[in-house]
Parts: C-alpha cells; sequence; structure tokens
C-alpha cells in the first residue's frame, strides 16, 4: 500500500480573534499498489481530509502544538478510513477488508512552526508516513 499525507497550518481570519486556538487542513490517503504486488483482494484508492482545531492552552509552545495536529490529525483520518473500507467491503464477494493499525506518534510537523506575529502566513509540508 502507498500513504501520501499533507497537512497546512490555517491562519486566522483577520478580523476575528481566534488566537486561543490554532486550525490545520489535514490530508491523509490510501490506495492498494497492485503493480507492487500487494496481495489485497481489492483495487482502492481512500483520500480524505479534515480540520484539526487545538486550544492552544494545551501545550506550552507553538511547536508542541503543531506536532500534536499531525500526529492525532492523521490518527484520526486513518481510523475513518479504515472503518469506511472495512463497512465498504463487508458485504462483498471477497470478504470484508480490514486495514492494519497504525501509529503516526513519531511524526512531527514538517516545516519550523510560526510564531504568533506571522499567523498570516501558512505553513505547508508534505510527509511520508
Amino acid at each position: 500500500m502507498e500513504h501520501i499525507s499533507h497537512i497546512a497550518y490555517i491562519p486566522p481570519p483577520q478580523d476575528e480573534n481566534t488566537k486561543s486556538e490554532r486550525h490545520y487542513a489535514v490530508v491523509l490517503g490510501i490506495r492498494s499498489d497492485l503493480d507492487r504486488g500487494d496481495v489485497l483482494p481489492y483495487k482502492f484508492e481512500i483520500i480524505i481530509n479534515g480540520i484539526i482545531s487545538i486550544n492552544r492552552k494545551a501545550r506550552d509552545q507553538v511547536r508542541e502544538i503543531d506536532d500534536m495536529a499531525v500526529k492525532y490529525g492523521y490518527t484520526m483520518l486513518y481510523g475513518q478510513i479504515r472503518e469506511r473500507l472495512s463497512g465498504l467491503t463487508s458485504r462483498m464477494r471477497k470478504g470484508t477488508l480490514i486495514l492494519p493499525t497504525m501509529s503516526f506518534m513519531d511524526e512531527t510537523f514538517p516545516l519550523p512552526p510560526l510564531e504568533d506575529s506571522n499567523d498570516d502566513q501558512t505553513a505547508i509540508g508534505q510527509t511520508p508516513v
């Protein structure tokens, strides 16, 4: 299987006072790779995205908040992919496909964190999973 992932910091709108939370757009995708010899009974590609909001009071440092968004954002999205894929395949002829569990706890935000004074910039990066 192949994995793709992407996370981006979403700066708060200029006219809103949302300094208490940081928002992130998180994308995670998985596809079977039959060309590489995957022995899965199905060919699939699933891409899912979500918005993760983290209260700034959760951690002291911006870097820790950025890393939390990566770890827990990917974990939540992967759980949804596993659930959807098993639900879709549960009544198919070849049987239910359940993806293995994965840990994203070693992942970190791909770029240096943005300081509070730079909230109008967007940090974008890709991390192989």
